[in-house]
């Protein structure tokens, strides 16, 4: 980023201070002057800005697609359909099927979600109401 964290952070808490809370529309409105601290974390082409949004609306759906599976109980469960993988020193998605069908990117997954696992344990590990669960994720990681 072209801002340090530090002044971002303390920009925003100006806003939150100003507002009440901060929304992604008071931070691009914010950032709109040239002058404003964020204004260099933007992208400020309509025509490069629209097609980066396009690329990040497909990002969502390919992560947020599930396939559905019902058992004979009648109990649903999701999987995701598509798995983030790197290949050829590439980031792309692979549906879930093929993934874990093949060792190496079914590594990928399984290390994915330990270090999502471990990163939802940073992000919430002073909460006493989930040291259980926290404990359990550190012993994955063992």
């Amino acid at each position: 980023m072209p801002v340090k964290a530090q002044d971002a952070g303390e920009h925003l808490k100006k806003l939150e201070r100003q507002h009440g809370a901060v929304t992604p529309k008071l931070i691009v409105d914010d950032a709109r002057p040239k002058t404003a601290l964020l204004h260099k974390c933007f992208e400020w082409n309509d025509g490069i800005a629209a097609e980066k949004y396009r690329e990040s609306q497909a990002g969502f759906i390919l992560r947020n697609l599930v396939t559905v599976s019902v058992t004979k109980t009648e109990e649903q469960s999701e999987v995701r359909a598509f798995v983030n993988i790197i290949k050829e020193g590439d980031s792309k998605f692979i549906s879930v099927t093929t993934a874990m069908s093949d060792d190496d990117m079914r590594q990928q997954v399984l290390n994915n979600a330990l270090s999502e696992l471990m990163a939802f344990k940073k992000k919430y590990g002073q909460l006493e109401e989930l040291a259980e669960v926290f404990t359990a994720v550190s012993n994955l990681g063992a």
